[in-house]
């Protein structure tokens, strides 16, 4: 098994350090570089994102500690890497921004639902 098969692996039987539900229940809406972009996060570990540049993506999510880390399945046109934050406890309407090297994102999390 490699590494990131393994890190998977293990990462799927721990929990988060937080409650998802909320974030199970609904969606995130994420503004970056003039665009408007949905993510969609599941109780199994997968993920669904909608966006304009890329319409659909998705992958596995899991923590590493309290950072909160996607990594999406393999297609054209979307980075094969893993991507980590900070992810904090929050209910539904709460936005807030998150500065990644000079780029500031807006998040929100909605009640809308993706279904996937």
């Amino acid at each position: 098994m490699g590494v990131l098969a393994f890190t998977l692996a293990l990462a799927a039987t721990t929990p988060p350090p937080m409650d998802m539900a909320p974030y199970f229940a609904g969606s995130l809406r994420i503004e970056q570089l003039g665009e408007v972009d949905r993510m969609a996060i599941r109780s199994d570990g997968r993920y669904l994102m909608l966006g304009q540049k890329i319409p659909r993506a998705e992958g596995r999510w899991w923590f590493e500690g309290d950072q909160f880390c996607v990594l999406p399945d393999p297609q054209a046109g979307v980075a094969d890497q893993k991507v980590c934050m900070a992810l904090e406890a929050r209910k539904v309407g709460d936005s807030w921004t998150k500065t990644f090297g000079d780029q500031t994102v807006r998040f929100t999390l909605t009640a809308d639902k993706l279904a996937f």
